[in-house]
Protein backbone atom coordinates (compact mmCIF):
# COMPACT_ATOMS: atom_id res chain seq x y z
CA UNK A 1 0.00 0.00 0.00
CA UNK A 2 0.56 3.69 0.40
CA UNK A 3 3.56 4.67 2.62
CA UNK A 4 2.46 6.38 5.81
CA UNK A 5 0.75 8.92 6.25
CA UNK A 6 2.09 11.99 7.74
CA UNK A 7 0.66 15.50 9.00
CA UNK A 8 2.11 18.42 7.90
CA UNK A 9 -0.20 20.95 8.59
CA UNK A 10 -2.92 23.17 7.59
CA UNK A 11 -2.99 23.76 3.77
CA UNK A 12 -1.37 27.08 1.94
CA UNK A 13 -4.53 29.37 0.61
CA UNK A 14 -2.47 28.88 -2.74
CA UNK A 15 -1.26 25.44 -2.50
CA UNK A 16 -1.39 23.72 -5.42
CA UNK A 17 -2.58 20.13 -4.28
CA UNK A 18 -0.47 17.10 -5.26
CA UNK A 19 0.09 13.61 -3.87
CA UNK A 20 -2.76 14.39 -1.11
CA UNK A 21 -4.31 11.86 0.97
CA UNK A 22 -7.72 12.51 0.66
CA UNK A 23 -9.21 10.37 3.25
CA UNK A 24 -10.24 13.31 5.98
CA UNK A 25 -11.16 15.06 3.38
CA UNK A 26 -13.93 12.23 1.91
CA UNK A 27 -14.55 11.67 5.80
CA UNK A 28 -15.48 15.32 6.31
CA UNK A 29 -18.37 15.21 3.68
CA UNK A 30 -19.57 12.20 4.74
CA UNK A 31 -19.73 12.85 8.36
CA UNK A 32 -17.97 15.91 9.88
CA UNK A 33 -17.97 14.30 13.21
CA UNK A 34 -16.29 11.21 12.32
CA UNK A 35 -12.86 13.73 11.42
CA UNK A 36 -10.59 12.89 14.56
CA UNK A 37 -10.73 16.13 17.16
CA UNK A 38 -8.07 18.30 15.58
CA UNK A 39 -7.29 17.21 12.07
CA UNK A 40 -10.05 18.68 10.38
CA UNK A 41 -8.74 21.00 7.62
CA UNK A 42 -5.52 19.22 7.76
CA UNK A 43 -3.00 18.29 4.73
CA UNK A 44 -2.05 14.79 5.10
CA UNK A 45 0.64 13.52 2.82
CA UNK A 46 2.74 10.62 1.68
CA UNK A 47 5.78 10.40 3.15
CA UNK A 48 8.00 10.31 0.00
CA UNK A 49 6.78 13.45 -0.97
CA UNK A 50 8.76 16.47 -1.19
CA UNK A 51 6.80 19.95 -1.59
CA UNK A 52 8.18 22.44 -4.46
CA UNK A 53 8.81 25.69 -3.84
CA UNK A 54 6.46 27.86 -6.23
CA UNK A 55 8.40 29.91 -8.95
CA UNK A 56 9.93 33.10 -8.03
CA UNK A 57 10.10 35.95 -10.15
CA UNK A 58 13.35 37.56 -10.88
CA UNK A 59 14.00 40.94 -10.70
CA UNK A 60 15.97 43.57 -12.97
CA UNK A 61 13.79 46.30 -12.63
CA UNK A 62 15.99 47.95 -15.01
CA UNK A 63 14.70 45.92 -17.93
CA UNK A 64 11.54 44.70 -16.28
CA UNK A 65 9.10 44.20 -13.37
CA UNK A 66 7.79 42.01 -10.98
CA UNK A 67 5.45 43.86 -9.64
CA UNK A 68 1.46 43.27 -10.39
CA UNK A 69 1.16 47.04 -10.82
CA UNK A 70 4.81 47.29 -12.18
CA UNK A 71 5.67 50.06 -9.46
CA UNK A 72 9.26 48.41 -9.02
CA UNK A 73 10.16 49.70 -12.81
CA UNK A 74 13.30 52.18 -13.45
CA UNK A 75 13.97 51.33 -16.82
CA UNK A 76 14.21 54.06 -19.29
CA UNK A 77 11.63 53.10 -21.76
CA UNK A 78 9.70 56.56 -22.90
CA UNK A 79 6.71 55.90 -25.06
CA UNK A 80 3.57 54.71 -24.35
CA UNK A 81 1.53 51.35 -26.09
CA UNK A 82 0.47 53.48 -29.25
CA UNK A 83 4.13 55.06 -29.71
CA UNK A 84 3.77 58.23 -28.30
CA UNK A 85 6.61 60.41 -26.38
CA UNK A 86 6.00 60.98 -22.54
CA UNK A 87 6.26 64.26 -20.82
CA UNK A 88 8.63 64.78 -18.42
CA UNK A 89 7.38 64.17 -14.79
CA UNK A 90 9.28 67.48 -14.20
CA UNK A 91 7.31 69.87 -16.97
CA UNK A 92 3.54 71.09 -16.23
CA UNK A 93 2.73 70.97 -20.44
CA UNK A 94 1.44 70.04 -22.44
CA UNK A 95 -0.23 68.66 -19.30
CA UNK A 96 -0.58 70.04 -15.97
CA UNK A 97 -0.49 67.52 -12.82
CA UNK A 98 0.78 66.84 -9.42
CA UNK A 99 2.60 63.79 -10.09
CA UNK A 100 6.31 65.33 -9.59
CA UNK A 101 9.68 63.75 -8.23
CA UNK A 102 8.97 66.65 -5.00
CA UNK A 103 5.51 65.05 -4.31
CA UNK A 104 6.35 60.80 -5.17
CA UNK A 105 10.13 60.77 -4.12
CA UNK A 106 10.01 57.34 -3.88
CA UNK A 107 8.54 56.17 -7.57
CA UNK A 108 11.63 57.24 -9.48
CA UNK A 109 10.30 59.88 -11.50
CA UNK A 110 12.90 60.76 -13.69
CA UNK A 111 13.10 62.34 -16.95
CA UNK A 112 10.05 61.02 -19.36
CA UNK A 113 10.27 57.35 -18.19
CA UNK A 114 7.18 55.25 -17.33
CA UNK A 115 6.47 54.73 -13.92
CA UNK A 116 3.45 54.33 -11.92
CA UNK A 117 3.53 56.48 -8.73
CA UNK A 118 -0.13 55.99 -7.79
CA UNK A 119 -0.85 52.81 -7.89
CA UNK A 120 -2.44 52.58 -11.65
CA UNK A 121 -2.79 49.16 -13.27
CA UNK A 122 0.32 49.40 -14.92
CA UNK A 123 3.39 52.24 -15.71
CA UNK A 124 2.31 54.70 -17.50
CA UNK A 125 2.75 58.79 -18.47
CA UNK A 126 1.64 61.52 -18.98
CA UNK A 127 2.34 61.89 -23.44
CA UNK A 128 3.76 64.66 -25.09
CA UNK A 129 0.41 65.04 -27.59
CA UNK A 130 -1.78 67.74 -25.73
CA UNK A 131 -5.28 65.57 -26.69
CA UNK A 132 -3.91 62.55 -25.00
CA UNK A 133 -3.26 63.52 -21.48
CA UNK A 134 -1.61 59.59 -20.49
CA UNK A 135 -1.51 56.18 -21.43
CA UNK A 136 0.34 52.75 -20.48
CA UNK A 137 3.73 51.86 -21.04
CA UNK A 138 5.15 48.30 -22.44
CA UNK A 139 6.80 47.21 -19.86
CA UNK A 140 7.82 43.54 -20.15
CA UNK A 141 7.69 41.27 -16.77
CA UNK A 142 10.74 39.42 -15.62
CA UNK A 143 11.24 35.80 -15.85
CA UNK A 144 10.35 33.30 -12.91
CA UNK A 145 12.49 30.39 -12.01
CA UNK A 146 11.69 27.15 -13.07
CA UNK A 147 9.83 25.07 -10.86
CA UNK A 148 10.50 21.34 -10.58
CA UNK A 149 8.08 19.50 -13.30
CA UNK A 150 4.75 17.83 -11.05
CA UNK A 151 4.57 14.46 -11.39
CA UNK A 152 1.36 14.18 -12.86
CA UNK A 153 0.86 13.59 -16.14
CA UNK A 154 0.27 17.29 -18.16
CA UNK A 155 -2.74 18.32 -18.97
CA UNK A 156 -4.11 18.78 -22.74
CA UNK A 157 -3.45 21.96 -24.37
CA UNK A 158 -6.01 24.43 -24.61
CA UNK A 159 -7.66 25.27 -27.53
CA UNK A 160 -7.41 28.55 -29.25
CA UNK A 161 -10.08 30.24 -29.07
CA UNK A 162 -12.32 30.75 -31.97
CA UNK A 163 -12.32 34.59 -32.28
CA UNK A 164 -9.15 36.85 -31.29
CA UNK A 165 -9.69 40.65 -31.10
CA UNK A 166 -8.51 42.16 -34.47
CA UNK A 167 -7.67 45.39 -32.70
CA UNK A 168 -5.14 43.15 -30.54
CA UNK A 169 -4.72 40.52 -33.43
CA UNK A 170 -2.95 42.36 -36.33
CA UNK A 171 0.39 43.33 -38.13
CA UNK A 172 -0.61 46.96 -37.63
CA UNK A 173 -0.57 46.40 -33.95
CA UNK A 174 1.89 43.36 -33.47
CA UNK A 175 4.44 41.15 -35.15
CA UNK A 176 4.74 37.71 -36.12
CA UNK A 177 8.51 37.40 -37.48
CA UNK A 178 11.69 36.82 -35.68
CA UNK A 179 13.11 40.23 -37.16
CA UNK A 180 9.80 41.70 -36.98
CA UNK A 181 9.78 42.70 -41.25
CA UNK A 182 5.76 41.75 -41.25
CA UNK A 183 5.11 44.80 -38.97
CA UNK A 184 3.03 47.07 -41.02
CA UNK A 185 1.80 49.41 -37.83
CA UNK A 186 2.53 53.34 -37.17
CA UNK A 187 5.18 53.76 -34.51
CA UNK A 188 7.39 56.36 -35.42
CA UNK A 189 9.51 56.70 -32.47
CA UNK A 190 12.59 54.45 -31.40
CA UNK A 191 13.05 52.65 -27.93
CA UNK A 192 14.51 55.92 -26.47
CA UNK A 193 11.57 57.61 -27.34
CA UNK A 194 13.53 59.60 -30.69
CA UNK A 195 11.13 60.68 -33.95
CA UNK A 196 11.99 58.88 -36.69
CA UNK A 197 13.12 60.67 -40.00
CA UNK A 198 10.40 59.75 -42.86
CA UNK A 199 12.09 57.13 -45.52
CA UNK A 200 11.58 59.27 -48.11
CA UNK A 201 13.99 62.07 -46.61
CA UNK A 202 17.62 62.57 -47.20
CA UNK A 203 17.98 64.83 -43.77
CA UNK A 204 19.12 64.77 -40.94
CA UNK A 205 20.81 61.20 -42.41
CA UNK A 206 21.24 60.60 -45.92
CA UNK A 207 20.58 56.32 -46.87
CA UNK A 208 19.66 53.92 -49.37
CA UNK A 209 16.53 52.26 -47.48
CA UNK A 210 14.02 54.13 -49.69
CA UNK A 211 10.75 53.04 -50.65
CA UNK A 212 11.76 51.99 -54.25
CA UNK A 213 14.72 50.28 -53.47
CA UNK A 214 12.99 48.24 -50.68
CA UNK A 215 9.31 48.20 -52.37
CA UNK A 216 7.84 45.03 -50.28
CA UNK A 217 9.29 46.42 -46.87
CA UNK A 218 5.84 48.51 -46.50
CA UNK A 219 8.64 51.99 -46.07
CA UNK A 220 5.66 55.11 -45.82
CA UNK A 221 5.76 57.75 -43.95
CA UNK A 222 8.31 57.74 -40.71
CA UNK A 223 7.29 54.17 -39.47
CA UNK A 224 9.35 51.70 -38.06
CA UNK A 225 10.50 48.97 -40.53
CA UNK A 226 13.12 46.34 -41.03
CA UNK A 227 13.83 46.36 -44.96
CA UNK A 228 17.90 44.72 -44.54
CA UNK A 229 17.52 41.93 -41.78
CA UNK A 230 18.05 43.42 -38.38
CA UNK A 231 17.45 42.51 -35.51
CA UNK A 232 14.33 44.26 -35.51
CA UNK A 233 12.07 46.73 -36.53
CA UNK A 234 14.12 50.32 -36.60
CA UNK A 235 14.30 53.85 -38.49
CA UNK A 236 16.33 56.30 -38.77
CA UNK A 237 16.08 59.26 -36.42
CA UNK A 238 15.64 62.93 -36.61
CA UNK A 239 18.08 63.62 -34.08
CA UNK A 240 22.24 63.10 -34.35
CA UNK A 241 22.23 59.23 -33.28
CA UNK A 242 21.41 58.00 -37.03
CA UNK A 243 19.26 55.46 -36.38
CA UNK A 244 17.56 53.03 -33.44
CA UNK A 245 15.99 49.98 -32.77
CA UNK A 246 11.72 50.92 -32.08
CA UNK A 247 9.94 48.93 -29.30
CA UNK A 248 7.07 46.84 -31.47
CA UNK A 249 5.58 43.87 -29.59
CA UNK A 250 5.48 40.35 -30.61
CA UNK A 251 1.53 39.04 -31.51
CA UNK A 252 0.69 36.32 -29.28
CA UNK A 253 1.20 32.59 -30.86
CA UNK A 254 -2.63 32.02 -31.10
CA UNK A 255 -2.48 35.39 -33.18
CA UNK A 256 0.74 34.20 -35.45
CA UNK A 257 -1.83 30.68 -35.70
CA UNK A 258 -4.73 33.21 -36.87
CA UNK A 259 -3.25 35.12 -38.93
CA UNK A 260 -1.41 32.47 -40.79
CA UNK A 261 -4.72 30.49 -41.68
Amino acid sequence: GNSPRINIGMAPADDPGSHLDVTPTIMHFLSPDSVPSGLDGQVYGFADYTRSEPPQCQPDPFSCSCEAGQADYRGNIAVTKSGKVCQRWDTQTPHSHNRSPSDFPNAGLEENFCRNPDNEGFAWCYTEDPDERWEYCNIPTCPSSVPSPAPSPSPPPTPLAPTLDPDQCSLTVCSCEIRQVDYRGTIAVTKDGLPCQRWDAQSPHSHTRTASNYPDSGLEENYCRNPDGEDGVWCYTTSDVRWQLCDVPNCTPECCVSLAA
